[in-house]
């Protein structure tokens, strides 16, 4: 239960790590590129871990 809200909110995080980076590098004359690189990266661990656990769980009730 706790590895699940801790997901959520990494991939809260994430979410607002790509937007907020997104934003920047539109409104202001530094490149805030990177964040929104990194939100990125962040947020496709995120679903990938997901994945993995709802693998793992769907082979466990599976079985």
């Amino acid at each position: 239960m706790r590895s699940t809200a801790r997901l959520e909110l990494l991939d809260t995080v994430a979410a607002l790590m790509l937007i907020g980076g997104l934003l920047l590098s539109l409104t202001v004359a530094k490149s805030w590129f990177w964040l929104a690189a990194t939100g990125f990266a962040l947020m496709t661990a995120v679903y990938a871990l997901k994945g993995v656990r709802r693998l793992r769980s769907r082979r466990a009730t599976a079985s």
